[in-house]
């Protein structure tokens, strides 16, 4: 098996020089301390242990010297005789080895393991376990191996999920090419997420990592594409959302460290198929309440007119944010509501608010049939979705999977600084979009207090980011600006823009109806004026 490198072809990358690629084999590449075979050799060489190093799929071994150099004895596995001649000639030792082969590839490692040399300290797979077609049952099989003997492994795969892809695949684009992110010889495709669960389920814990960046990767063409472009509107929005998901939308290989686990799980590459949650809304009480207002959240989920709900329960002692984000990491419905303390949902509340989301993942609201305490109403200009933001938190519920794909940005959302229903529905909306019902829902709800140097400076950091406006925006900037000239803006312009033409329109309003009061008195007081006029004398 060789190792078919994931270099990108050009200088597009991580913002040093990229490998020189030789014309005739895209995988004879120089040593770059900047790429996965610097990045994993820095690793090594920081780590006070010195022996044989087994490289799996060792290509041309650019690195072979730079370990040499450093102590180490390297030994190279690979099955394309063209690039194991290279690598012999350069004075190293070398196998011909089919990795698909496990039984002859564990037999090699005994050999060199079994040779009386220096202890085995690493293997290592560059760009490897993506060619292999079951990499999780090669990975079980290598870390039952490595058991009992002390070494660890060092991986670098592709980053499928780098946001050069992910944009071009919405565009319907899935280009392959001779090297890269999509490598025309690549099996198997990882995000973080799944490179962490296979590896785990194979017997790995990771130990280290240097994963390599590349804010423009190979994939990032055609250049000019609305998807891919980072200054039109549609590419500043996507990548805006990409980013917020995780810190891997610039990763353009994973490379990590890893050390053979103690405990054993089943193999697994394979995601189950998306199900419908066990119940529609997941409900925790706010924990800035105290310790009572889990039973008194149990009680009123008793009293619902509907069996659709469960009481995710939360330590009252922790601060809210963390409170809430462990909620949601364990929650099983389709839906989030936070209870706060005072908030009273009636029989009704559940039911109502299953009926609002239609099956939809948009924010749910409803309203209160009894608001108590002496919040002021607090509302963002512009952005009607947000409604009041001082509002009850029950009568708000959130799409758990909304919530979820925030990511790196759901911490930001649970900050402490905002409570968390305002925190998690200034994260939400933009997105989401945002769907009411005038149904009292709640029977009594306690006014959320907002601290407004918070909500400014949560404003000013939402304001970086392009969002969407709901359908309907044009008609309304439209109506509003009448048959003059509109402005159509995307993000905090059109927000601005719309503000404007509110307050104009509310002004306008306003000198109308004086002016029918004005003229509605007219008549009357000619009439006046002309019974007061004395007869005019016949001449």
């Amino acid at each position: 098996m060789s190792a078919e490198r994931s270099e990108p072809e050009g200088g597009a990358g991580s913002g040093r020089t990229a490998p020189e690629v030789a014309a005739d084999d895209p995988y004879d590449v120089e040593f770059d301390w900047a790429g996965a075979h610097g990045r994993l050799a820095s690793e090594l060489i920081g780590r006070p242990e010195r022996g044989v190093v087994v490289d799996l799929g060792c290509g041309y071994a650019p690195h072979a010297e730079v370990l040499r150099d450093a102590g180490f004895s390297y030994v190279g596995f690979d099955v394309e005789e063209r690039s194991l001649e290279t690598v012999r000639g350069r004075g190293f030792e070398v196998h011909r080895i089919d990795l698909r082969d496990v039984d002859t590839t564990l037999a090699a490692l005994d050999g060199v393991d079994a040779a009386g040399r220096e202890p085995l300290v690493a293997i290592l797979a560059i760009d490897v376990i993506e060619h292999l077609v079951e990499p999780h049952l090669f990975l079980e099989r290598l870390s039952g191996w490595m058991a009992d003997r002390g070494a660890v492994l060092g991986v670098s795969v592709p980053n499928v999920a780098h946001r050069d892809v992910a944009h071009k695949l919405l565009a319907g684009r899935w280009d392959v090419t001779r090297s890269g992110l999509l490598d025309h010889t690549h099996l198997r495709f990882f995000t973080d997420r799944s490179l962490t669960t296979a590896m785990a389920a194979a017997g790995f814990d990771e130990s280290a990592r240097a994963d390599r960046p590349a804010p423009e990767s190979d994939q990032s063409w055609p250049r000019r594409h609305p998807f891919v472009a980072a200054d039109t509107a549609l590419g500043a929005f996507l990548r805006s959302v990409r980013d917020r998901v995780d810190a891997d939308g610039d990763t353009y290989q994973f490379i990590r460290l890893y050390r053979p686990a103690t405990r054993t799980c089943a193999p697994t590459l394979v995601t189950a198929s998306g199900t419908e949650p066990a119940v529609f809304l997941s409900v925790v009480a706010d924990p800035a309440g105290g310790a009572d207002s889990t039973d008194r959240v149990r009680d009123a989920l008793r009293a619902q007119d509907v069996d659709d709900a469960e009481l995710v329960e939360v330590d009252p002692r922790a601060p809210a944010g963390s409170a809430i984000a462990d909620a949601v990491a364990r929650a099983r419905g389709s839906h989030l509501a936070i209870v706060g303390a005072g908030d009273e949902p009636g029989p009704g509340w559940v039911g109502a608010l299953r009926d609002t989301a239609g099956g939809g993942g948009r924010v749910l609201r409803c309203r209160a049939a009894e608001l108590v305490g002496a919040a002021a109403p607090v509302t963002v200009d512009g952005w009607s979705e947000l409604g009041d933001l001082g509002g009850p938190a029950a009568t708000v519920a959130f799409p758990l999977d909304a919530v979820r794909a925030l990511g790196a940005a759901l911490d930001e959302a649970l900050d402490d600084e905002l409570a968390p229903v305002v925190g998690l529905l200034l994260a939400t909306a933009g997105l989401c979009g945002v769907r009411e019902t005038d149904e009292p829902a709640l029977a009594r709800g306690v006014a959320t207090s907002i601290d407004r140097v918070a909500l400014d400076r949560r404003l000013a950091q939402l304001d970086r980011h392009p969002f969407l406006l709901p359908a309907g925006h044009l008609g309304r900037a439209r109506a509003l600006g009448g048959a003059g000239e509109v402005a159509v803006a995307t993000g905090a312009g059109a927000a601005e823009r719309l503000d404007e033409l509110e307050r104009a329109n509310h002004e306008l309003a306003l000198d109308n109806a004086w002016l029918n009061r004005e003229l509605a008195a007219v008549p009357v007081r000619l009439a006046r004026r002309l019974l007061r006029r004395p007869p005019s004398r016949p001449r």
